[in-house]
């Protein structure tokens, strides 16, 4: 059986419909991938894309051809195109519109109703918002997963895989995650995004025109969501505090007794993810020069700061904080302020759920190692495993998957490198 597809500037959105078409009982033994460009080449990519191929049974061969972009040039190559499906989803709207002169047997089109998650890992977007159509008969194409092969019973998964694992498996049956006694759990739950503060549309809109810095609470509350919140049309406009950095640094380092320790290996987890920049390159405002890790942090020096950063800028500077009392006299300071106050529930992201509860561990609990389930039509299917965070790394889980046959994150593990 043959597929083809068309190259683009992002692997992830062909990979995307390649997987979608076999998702939808697509068996090819032959794919081929119309690019543009030798610079678009997946050569050095292919390996993962033919492992992820080969645990749902698959072992095409992948053939990518280059055509100079000009539409005459892709007309006459296309209407040479004999491949049983065609995908004609990714790419420019040019390649698309040559591609329907191929003689395929079916043309095919995934519609999204939100493009910008179609560079996310395949999965990640729920099934339910995506349609796959036939393009010259308007009919809509079934989802039809294939079983997986043997593989490794053990994953390490970013969030977004976390997420899309949910989804795939969902297509098999009802999906439930049953969470194991965890004292974690609410902290959890507002770092991704079921509980969350009426306060942050206030965050959203001051981000349209003024700069956003925030207190270490926040990084340990809000965390993984602080950089969407804090997105304008002019970029991110959170901005790094060293004194916030120095707080979380040195509790980390010296609170390995504190129970509460996990909440600022969270909140350091989530500022130098989101500022991804090296711990000693944080700026201090006002003295032109970097200051070295372990000055005084606290209250005190986070309000110096804050006068030093408004200062220094010519934007409006809003100070985010859960602490009134640091809210107050971040104000009587003439900094403009938001006090985080009010929690209500909302829809979560059920990888960055799973992804903290993985990266605590519940030592009073008889499964310690095992922070949560994941049950297809009521069966254990796989298991979230408690997986030390690596604070200087990406953001991986462990999962351990108990059939072999919905083995998933395997897969998922090697298409999340795109």
């Amino acid at each position: 059986m043959k597929l083809s597809t068309l190259g683009s500037n992002k692997y992830v959105t062909t990979v995307n419909a390649i997987l979608t078409e076999v998702f939808t009982g697509v068996k090819p033994d032959e794919i081929t991938v119309y690019r543009e460009s030798e610079s678009l080449s997946m050569e050095r990519r292919k390996n993962d894309l033919l492992d992820a191929l080969r645990l749902l049974g698959l072992k095409p061969q992948v053939k990518e051809v280059t055509l100079e972009p000009e539409i005459t040039k892709w007309r006459d190559v296309m209407s040479r195109d004999e491949s049983d499906v065609f995908d004609l989803t990714p790419g420019r709207k040019y390649m698309a519109l040559s591609a329907y002169y191929s003689n395929a047997k079916e043309l095919r089109y995934v519609y999204l109703k939100n493009e910008s998650y179609g560079y996310k890992v395949f999965g990640y977007v729920p099934f339910e918002d995506l349609s796959v159509i036939d393009v010259r008969s308007g009919r809509g194409v079934n989802f039809d997963p294939p079983p997986t092969s043997d593989a490794p019973e053990r994953s390490r998964l970013l969030p977004e895989s976390l997420t899309a694992l949910i989804n795939i498996l969902s297509l098999r049956g009802k999906v439930e995650t049953l969470i194991s006694d965890s004292e974690y759990e609410s902290l959890c739950k507002m770092r991704a995004g079921e509980i969350v503060y009426e306060e942050e549309n206030e965050i959203r809109e001051a981000a349209k025109d003024s700069l956003i810095l925030v207190d270490t609470n926040v990084y340990i509350n809000i965390g993984p969501r602080l950089e969407r919140l804090t997105r304008s049309e002019r970029g991110v406009r959170l901005i790094p505090l060293r004194s916030v950095y120095n707080e979380l640094l040195a509790k980390v380092n010296g609170g390995s007794k504190d129970r509460n320790l996990y909440k600022f290996i969270m909140g350091l987890e989530s500022y130098r993810d989101i500022h991804k920049v090296p711990p000693d390159k944080v700026p201090s405002y006002g003295d032109g020069k970097m200051q070295q890790k372990g000055p005084p942090y606290g209250d005190r020096e986070i309000v110096e700061e804050l006068k030093r950063v408004k200062q220094s800028v010519e934007d409006k500077v809003v100070f985010v904080t859960a602490d009134v009392e640091n809210g107050n006299k971040a104000h009587g300071n003439a900094i403009q302020t938001i006090i985080l106050r009010n929690k209500v529930k909302s829809k979560r992201d059920v990888g960055e759920l799973l992804h903290c509860l993985g990266s605590t561990r519940n030592l009073d609990s008889p499964n310690k190692d095992r922070v949560a389930e994941i049950t297809l039509d009521g069966e254990i299917v796989a298991e979230v495993m408690y997986t030390p965070p690596d604070l200087n790394g990406e953001k991986l889980t462990e999962v351990r998957t108990l059939r072999k046959d919905l083995n998933y994150a395997s897969m998922l593990e090697k298409l999340q490198s795109f």
